[in-house]
């Protein structure tokens, strides 16, 4: 499944984004969700505990939750940021980070208590297969914790996105269409709703800004 032409455009657009240019262009409506999301997430784990981030970029979240819990593994298939993590991260023990894709990654089942991931669900063409990884990294009543935009962020999308320099095509109900073919998915409620219940994952849905959706799925029992 992932030899699809989107996923492969998605990766190849991640692998050479100019980070320091996507923030500078964002809208700040979507950076005041971001920062609402890490300091959610600063709030709610901590103590000694398990965490995994799907998608740890540069490692800068890290940097912060390692130093409020037992031990964080971090996971990006872009070996450009993984090198900065590195750098970043050096020296922390209770630090491990992984290359490669998450759905492809190995990963202990039944092990953390937390899995979270922000800024990628937009991002995927297969969300299930993706958070069912995370569900069985995960022991039974442990909590994934994923963010997304919220359907109202859909035209400051489109202004971040063209001001970084991509050519967005137009939208449908449930995408931005980008010429350069990043998947740029568009999230309801309704729509988090059925992703997550197909997984049997019991979900809260957090409106932290009024362009953010912060999913709190956990784990029920077998």
């Amino acid at each position: 499944m992932w030899s699809d032409m989107s996923v492969r455009k998605t990766e190849q657009v991640y692998q050479t984004v100019d980070w320091n240019r996507v923030i500078k262009t964002l809208d700040p409506r979507i950076k005041r969700y971001l920062v609402k999301s890490k300091k959610f997430l600063m709030k709610n784990i901590k103590g000694n505990v398990l965490v995994l981030e799907a998608g740890c970029g540069d490692g800068s979240f890290i940097d912060e939750i390692s130093r409020q819990v037992e031990k964080v593994v971090g996971i990006d298939y872009s070996e450009k940021l993984l090198k900065e993590a590195r750098k970043k991260l050096k020296g922390r023990k209770n630090v491990k980070l992984i290359a490669g894709n998450v759905e492809r990654v190995r990963l202990p089942k039944n092990y953390f208590d937390y899995a979270i991931s922000m800024w990628t669900l937009p991002n995927l063409d297969h969300p299930e297969g993706f958070i069912k990884k995370l569900k069985d990294a995960i022991k039974e009543n442990g909590v994934i914790f994923i963010d997304t935009y919220s359907e109202k962020a859909t035209q400051a999308r489109i202004k971040s996105y063209t001001a970084y320099g991509l050519t967005v095509l137009g939208t449908t109900k449930d995408e931005i269409l980008v010429k350069e073919g990043l998947t740029e998915k568009i999230y309801t409620k309704s729509k988090l709703r059925k992703l997550f219940n197909k997984l049997n994952l019991s979900l809260k849905i957090l409106e932290l800004t009024p362009f953010s959706y912060m999913c709190k799925a956990i784990k029920l029992p077998a």
